[in-house]
C-alpha cells in the first residue's frame, strides 16, 4: 500500500486539519483548514483570501498535515501526522476546476457548511465568484511519520516542532495558555524531544458544531522538551458569540474584501 493509499482516507474523513510547515529559516508555523482530496491527493482548496498561507506552503523547507480534532469526522477518519515537501500550487482565479470537478467543490459543502451560502447554487456561485476563486495546494509525496492522541477538549493543543530537521506534531495538554513559559504534557505521555530548545509553534483551535464559529490561538515560540517559550500570540483562544444580523453582513464584506485583495496581489 503507497503512502497515498494510507493518508488519502483519513483526510477524506477530516473536517478540520492542522497544517505546519518549517520555513527557510527553521522557524515553524501553522494554521487550520479544511483538507480535501485533489486529484486522489490530499490538498487544500484556498481563498484567495488565504492567499498569503499557500505562498508560505510554497516557500516552506517542510510541511505536516495534521489530524487530531476527533469532534466532528467523516468515515475513514483516524489520528495522523504525514510529512512532506512543500505543496504543487495551482492557480484557479476563475474556480474552473474547483466548480468544474464537483467533488472539490461537494467535499468542500460536504465538510464546510458554510460554503453553502456562497457555493451551495450556481445563482450563489455567480454573485459569489470571488468566493469561487481558489488556490489549490497537492501535497503530493506525504508519508505517515506518527498517529498522535486524539483530541476531544479543545482546550488540548497541537505542538509542531522539528526534531534532527524533521517537522513533526503531537497533541498535547496545556496548563496555562497564557503564561510565557508553558508547560507541555503530550497527551501521549512521552513525545520524541529536541535536543536544546528547538523553534515551534502551538494552535489552539475550537469551533462551533455548524463550523460557522472558528477560534485559532496560535502561539509561535521555543520547545524545549518540557516548556515552551512564547515568542508572538495571535488570534483568539475562545469562541466568539453568536453573531447577530449585522455581524454576520460584516463579516461576509470582509471576506469578499480579503479574496478580492487576495487576487489582485496575484495579479488576477
Amino acid at each position: 500500500m503507497s503512502d497515498s493509499d494510507m493518508t488519502a482516507p483519513a483526510v477524506r474523513g477530516a473536517v478540520v486539519a492542522e497544517i505546519g510547515w518549517q520555513r527557510v529559516d527553521g522557524s515553524v508555523r501553522g494554521s487550520v483548514h479544511t483538507p480535501l482530496i485533489i486529484d486522489g491527493i490530499p490538498g487544500l482548496a484556498l481563498t484567495y483570501a488565504d492567499l498569503p498561507v499557500a505562498e508560505e506552503l510554497a516557500n516552506a523547507r517542510r510541511v505536516a498535515v495534521v489530524l487530531t480534532d476527533a469532534r466532528k469526522t467523516l468515515r475513514g477518519w483516524q489520528p495522523m501526522v504525514a510529512t512532506g515537501p512543500p505543496p504543487e500550487l495551482e492557480h484557479d482565479p476563475e474556480g474552473e476546476r474547483f466548480l468544474a470537478q464537483d467533488d472539490l467543490v461537494g467535499q468542500e459543502l460536504a465538510k464546510y457548511p458554510p460554503s453553502r451560502l456562497r457555493s451551495d447554487s450556481l445563482l450563489q456561485r455567480g454573485e459569489n465568484w470571488w468566493y469561487q476563486s481558489r488556490v489549490l495546494a497537492r501535497f503530493v509525496g506525504l508519508s505517515p511519520s506518527l498517529c498522535p492522541e486524539a483530541r476531544t477538549n479543545p482546550d488540548d493543543g497541537v505542538l509542531l516542532y522539528a526534531v534532527d530537521h524533521r517537522l513533526t506534531a503531537e497533541t498535547v495538554r496545556v496548563d496555562d495558555w497564557h503564561a510565557d513559559r508553558l508547560r507541555i504534557e503530550p497527551l501521549a505521555g512521552t513525545a520524541p524531544a529536541p535536543r536544546q530548545p528547538s523553534p515551534a509553534c502551538l494552535l489552539r483551535h475550537d469551533h462551533s458544531d455548524d463550523l460557522e464559529r472558528r477560534a485559532t490561538f496560535t502561539l509561535t515560540g521555543r520547545w524545549d522538551g518540557d516548556r515552551f517559550t512564547v515568542a508572538t500570540r495571535e488570534g483568539q483562544a475562545h469562541l466568539p458569540p453568536v453573531p447577530g444580523v449585522w455581524a454576520r453582513i460584516k463579516q461576509a464584506k470582509a471576506l469578499e474584501r480579503a479574496c478580492r485583495r487576495g487576487l489582485r496581489a496575484a495579479g488576477h
